[in-house]
């Protein structure tokens, strides 16, 4: 029964078959090209929701303060225009929170508002499974698409102390200092560092100067050269390479960088820190050059003891002053998003150096006490303990309709320091003790009677206070601006120095005959114990603007307070994570 009929009735039922398929297939192809389209659609919604809701309703968007209602009006204002259909508020889907970057990858976690750095907005529709095959498949398809949208407000800022002008025993400080720190002889007068002072370099400007077409250290963005690793030499040459040609700051550049030996490595994001989700939107940045000449020095000092020899015109010092410095840990600049993150860190933080330093002086000279005279020679030291102070960037809210200005709020905690007479056991050890300062010896009238003379103060400890700084930006008060937590620094040491002098003690020892040979000459040991400290307090006293003033401004340290400087202020572009 195999004829030609039953065949042609297979070759039929083949054909109808294959027809039912290719009409299935095609309807398959038809509903998911319909669902793709469905998704892109949603995604589409989303990502504007998200990207405009924050644009409209976020950081810096002329609102005076975040609020939940104005992101979900703003969001589904969006997402309506664009078509959707739903509501996002009653879906639950606009959520702010924290867009951090964790291994590399970006992470949005669910946070409250007054933490919140980005948006997330979820936009979601339920389709037919089918519109060819629907009688054969039924069903719904449910879809969701979520985009995150995120616009950091940026600030960058340094903490220490600062220079209001330079003068000629300003520059005398300086160039022993950088000198020592650099490992060679520095001869800047003081217009050229205020020169370096005044000038200002864009962090972009030195990415590109240490790129390929510069010095040839980093790739020439700012990641890379974030992630650069170079010798104080060489940062100074890019420093030069990224001002403009011509620039009065560059003759005193290229002085430093010619006599810069081989000190330690930099790692350029250890001095220069950006905590931005995109590192390249700090290139424009403002970086004050000299800050950058200090930290840099200081930064390849790390774990040395540094001796720096400067001569100065103070009461008794009968020669060359030395000063002892150890770096335990160098400046930091940051530039980066207010707030903390999700485990309750603040996002952007600066530091001031960690360190020690000694001042041995050798004293020496005639006195004439009651007419009779007294000849000292030996010599003093001081010494001083500087612990880090810690600056972060609480919140910026930006100007607005309400506010014609942007507010800046930056919290501080000044480092705890102590000043006083006598000489570190161990300078690189922190746990070491301080002994006291040399004894002096003590001639009267000519060889007469000798003595000795112990010297010793009451140690002056401060500092170790918490607070913030307010900062007001408009056109009347434009960055960079300046201001003080806690004591000024002149006024610190100023208030130092001359209880040092007032508690100054000084013991005297001798023979067993120095009280009546003393009285031969009108003489008693407390009458010369007293002269010998009135002799002594003016050089106390004259040490802080001399020598300790512009020895700790040109390393950023501060005694008792920390002084803060916002160089910059910018609002990142709004932009999809991912």
């Amino acid at each position: 029964m195999n004829g030609p009929l039953h065949q042609g009735g297979a070759a039929s039922l083949m054909a109808i078959v294959t027809l039912m398929l290719a009409v299935l297939f095609a309807a398959l192809a038809i509903d998911t090209a319909r669902l793709g389209w469905e998704a892109k659609r949603l995604q589409k919604i989303a990502d504007l929701a998200a990207m405009e809701a924050i644009a409209s309703a976020g950081l810096c968007s002329g609102v005076t303060a975040l609020e939940q209602s104005a992101f979900e009006a703003a969001a589904q204002a969006s997402a309506v225009r664009h078509g959707y259909g739903g509501d996002l508020a009653a879906e639950g889907g606009v959520v702010t929170g924290v867009l951090a970057t964790v291994g590399g990858k970006r992470n949005f976690t669910p946070a409250a508002i007054t933490a919140a750095n980005a948006l997330q907005v979820t936009a979601r529709n339920t389709v037919p499974s089918s519109l060819v095959a629907g009688g054969w498949l039924g069903g719904t398809t449910f879809l969701q698409r979520r985009a995150v949208a995120h616009d950091e407000i940026l600030g960058g800022f340094w903490a220490g102390s600062f220079f209001a002008s330079v003068d000629s025993d300003d520059s005398l400080v300086l160039n022993a200092l950088l000198g020592g720190l650099l490992g060679g002889s520095v001869n800047l007068s003081a217009l050229s560092y205020e020169g370096l002072m005044d000038a200002q370099v864009t962090l972009g400007a030195l990415a590109s100067a240490a790129g390929p077409g510069g010095v040839g250290l980093s790739a020439g963005t700012v990641e890379s050269f974030l992630q650069a690793e170079m010798t104080a030499g060489e940062f100074l040459q890019v420093m030069a390479q990224a001002l403009p040609d011509g620039h009065l700051a560059s003759a005193s550049l290229n002085e430093l960088v010619s006599v810069t030996t081989n000190l330690n490595s930099i790692a350029i994001g250890e001095l220069l820190s950006v905590t931005a989700d995109n590192p390249e939107s700090a290139a424009e940045a403002n970086l004050n050059l000299f800050d950058l000449v200090s930290a840099a020095a200081q930064i390849s000092n790390e774990g040395n003891t540094v001796s720096i020899p400067v001569t100065l015109a103070l009461p008794l010092v009968s020669g060359e002053i030395t000063i002892s410095l150890y770096i335990e840990e160098g400046p930091r600049y940051a530039f980066g998003p207010p707030g903390v993150d999700v485990g309750g860190d603040w996002i952007t933080q600066v530091r001031t150096s960690s360190a020690r330093l000694q001042v041995d002086m050798p004293l020496g000279g005639d006195l004439s006490i009651l007419g009779v005279t007294v000849s000292i020679d030996g010599a003093l030291s001081l010494y001083a303990e500087l612990a880090p102070a810690a600056a972060w960037l609480e919140t910026v809210q930006c100007a607005n309709a309400a506010t014609l200005a942007h507010l800046v709020h930056v919290g501080v905690q000044s480092g705890y320091s102590q000043l006083g007479i006598g000489r570190f056991d161990d300078i690189t050890d922190p746990s070491s003790g301080v002994s006291d300062s040399p004894a002096l010896d003590v001639d009267v009238d000519g060889g007469l009677v000798s003595l000795t003379a112990d010297l010793s103060a009451s140690s002056q400890a401060m500092g170790g206070q918490g607070g913030y700084l307010a900062f007001v930006v408009n056109h009347a008060n434009p960055l960079p601006q300046t201001d003080t937590a806690g004591t000024p620094l002149g006024d610190a040491l100023n208030s130092a120095t001359g209880s040092l002098a007032a508690s100054l003690e000084v013991t005297l020892s001798g023979g067993g005959l120095t009280g009546l040979l003393l009285s031969s000459v009108g003489l008693t040991e407390p009458l010369i114990a007293s002269g010998l400290e009135e002799a002594l307090a003016p050089l106390l006293t004259g040490l802080d603007e001399l020598l300790l003033d512009p020895l700790f401004r040109a390393l950023g340290m501060h005694l008792g307070g920390v002084d803060i400087r916002l160089d910059s202020i910018k609002r990142g572009e709004t932009r999809l994570a991912g």
